[in-house]
């Protein structure tokens, strides 16, 4: 089963982006500590709040005023000083002002926390460490150890900093590594540790009364959820898997046995812990996995022996649509039975028999069943439809539960041999043309009646591989295709059989760039940059094809945050400019202009042919 990352909760490796707020979660800290040593239960608050000075604050108080300076977007640049010279580091801001000259010391990254408060994460060998920097120089090539805010530690650095994060004590930053990571704030006090720790910040988070904290202190150990505004863990339970989400979200309660449930911001468990797997919801459903006494207490018991191919929902009326439990019911509980008879008998391999066997379904925000859940694999709903996989093919549905795209009933016969899910309003599947009923007929296809595999070779006469595009009503849009890739802002790749490289096409099904792979474009801020095969290099076009920057560069740049990029050859450009520095890197801004290196913008500026300018250009 697998689902969509939920996109504000931002993660580094094991580590989640580690917040916390306040002396409220330095005694936390301590008082985990003090219980871990007395073998006592941990306590159910994260710290002992004190009335007079951690009173909760309203969503009124979180509102802080801006910054007369607000923040800026920084960006670290890098040269060498000639032939055989060192490295030398510098910080630009958005305009390519130089704000922090070049020197020696190895900046890792810049942060700008606004009204012109600048810090640095430098490198020292494997390590990584922060410093206040003012503007009024290069960084010193050697300092005192009481410079550092954040001492030099082994793994990353990152700072992170926002209007809600601030409201409660930030700007916060992260230090570790997979194995160990500290929360620092900026007058260098360490203020938690973690193996895993995850904040959760954005503007779905604060209606719910965040920012929140997830914190596992060890490997495969239990975890707590803390409101930032608070310090206070907000759930009772012991709990054994914590990934929060929009409105209610799953969790995995220690007791009476390891099952999921749903809870909400206030720590209440909205749904029971009943499920064996259960995800975020998306678009008002969730995937959960259900093991087959779940079912049968869902039907309404089971009695002894084999249980009739028509069985009928006998159990109390369902809070979902009744078809759903009728058909699940017949269906998939005889499918189960079915499944343990064959691991018995060992007619499929031994590790498909291992655990529990699961029922994949959706569910609603009411904790409805709200589709047949005897589905062998499900994904999150994406434009109003969700994958669903049976029997190694696979097929749409709608939140309705319906299955919405296939032939007949496509959940228990799917279309496809393959699918993705939607995206801007279309999907990519590989099926077989000249195949009855085009369904796909090559792969792992165990059927209900036999569990064996059957497989129909590339080379049966009459079978040819396909990939397409669909739309939302299940039509074919372009079929034919050798190779598809989903839309990304606008662009899609496609390749025909009959080419050996493909071309991006928009939505109106017209070519934007023709004889490029996938891999040659980067797609940024709906603009596609790739290669002109006319001029040489590459450039940014629209949707419709018009090349939007009047220079090529000579190589594909990359996405660095909000950012373009591009990596200097030092085989082409080896000449030392006026201030006698060999550049390595370069930016460009969102209007296309080259800000990094200085006068590189400019036509009639020597780029020793890195950033090629169409003849005539400088005047």
């Amino acid at each position: 089963m697998q689902t969509k990352p939920f996109r504000d909760a931002v993660t580094i490796l094991f580590l989640g982006l580690v917040v916390s707020v306040s002396p409220a979660l330095i005694a936390c800290s301590t008082k985990s500590k003090q219980a871990k040593e007395t073998k006592e239960a941990p306590s159910h608050t994260v710290a002992e709040q004190a009335a007079s000075d951690l009173a909760s604050p309203t969503p009124e108080a979180l509102a802080i005023p801006a910054r007369e300076n607000p923040p800026r977007h920084l960006r670290v640049v890098r040269a060498t000083a000639g032939a055989g010279g060192g490295e030398l580091f510098g910080v630009i801001d958005e305009t390519g002002k130089l704000i922090v000259p070049m020197g020696e010391r190895s900046i890792r990254e810049a942060f700008d926390v606004g009204d012109g408060q600048v810090y640095l994460a430098i490198g020292t060998l494997t390590r990584v460490g922060l410093i206040a920097h003012e503007e009024k120089g290069a960084v010193p090539s050697q300092f005192d150890a009481e410079k550092w805010v954040v001492p030099p530690q082994y793994g990353e650095l990152r700072m992170y900093s926002s209007q809600s994060l601030n409201a409660v004590g930030g700007p916060y930053v992260v230090s570790g590594s997979a194995e160990k990571v500290f929360l620092y704030n900026l007058k260098g006090e360490e203020l938690k540790t973690g193996r895993s720790i995850t904040l959760y910040d954005s503007p779905e988070f604060d209606k719910m009364g965040g920012p929140f904290l997830t914190v596992t202190e060890e490997k495969d150990g239990p975890c707590e959820i803390i409101s930032l505004r608070t310090g206070e863990r907000i759930h009772s339970e012991t709990l054994w898997r914590c990934e929060m989400g929009p409105g209610i979200f799953p969790v995995l309660v220690a007791s009476p046995e390891k099952r999921y449930g749903y809870m909400n911001a206030k720590g209440e468990m909205v749904i029971p812990a009943q499920f064996v797997s259960a995800q975020v919801f998306h678009e008002g459903r969730a995937q959960v996995a259900i093991n087959i006494n779940y079912a049968i207490a869902l039907c309404g018991g089971w009695h002894s022996g084999s249980p009739p191919e028509d069985l009928a929902y006998n159990g109390p009326p369902p809070k979902g649509d009744k078809d759903i439990y009728v058909e699940s019911c017949s269906r998939g509980l005889s499918y189960w039975l079915e499944y343990l008879d064959v691991c018995e008998m060992g007619m499929v391999p031994a590790s498909e028999c291992e655990g529990e066997p699961l029922g994949n379904a959706y569910i609603d925000e009411q904790g409805n069943i709200a589709s047949l859940f005897d589905y062998d694999e499900t994904f999150a709903f994406s434009d109003g439809h969700a994958r669903i996989g049976r029997f190694g093919r696979w097929g749409f549905i709608a939140p309705t539960g319906n299955c919405v795209i296939g032939p007949g009933n496509c959940d228990t016969d799917p279309q496809f041999l393959h699918a993705e899910d939607f995206s801007e309003g279309k999907a990519v599947v590989k099926t077989f043309v000249n195949a009855p009923d085009g369904r796909a007929l090559e792969g792992r296809m165990m059927t209900e009646s036999n569990y064996r595999e059957e497989t129909v070779s590339l080379d049966t006469p009459g079978v040819i591989p396909e990939s397409a595009f669909i739309t939302k009503d299940g039509a074919f849009w372009i079929r034919g295709l050798c190779d598809a890739k989903s839309f990304n802002q606008g662009f899609a790749y496609v390749r025909s059989c009959d080419a050996a490289r493909g071309a991006y096409i928009n939505h109106e099904g017209k070519q934007v760039i023709a004889n490029v792979g996938p891999g040659d474009v980067t797609i940024h801020q709906e603009r596609l940059w790739g290669p002109d095969h006319k001029l040489g290099g590459y450039g940014a076009i629209d949707k419709h094809g018009q090349w939007l920057t009047p220079y090529r560069l000579a190589g594909l740049p990359g996405i660095s945050g909000n950012s373009i990029y591009f990596v200097i050859d030092g085989t082409l450009f080896n000449q030392k400019n006026a201030q006698g520095l060999v550049y390595s890197d370069g930016w460009i801004d969102e209007q296309g202009n080259i800000i990094w290196p200085p006068g590189w913008n400019d036509p009639c500026t020597d780029t020793q042919g890195y950033v090629i300018w169409p003849d005539g250009a400088c005047r």
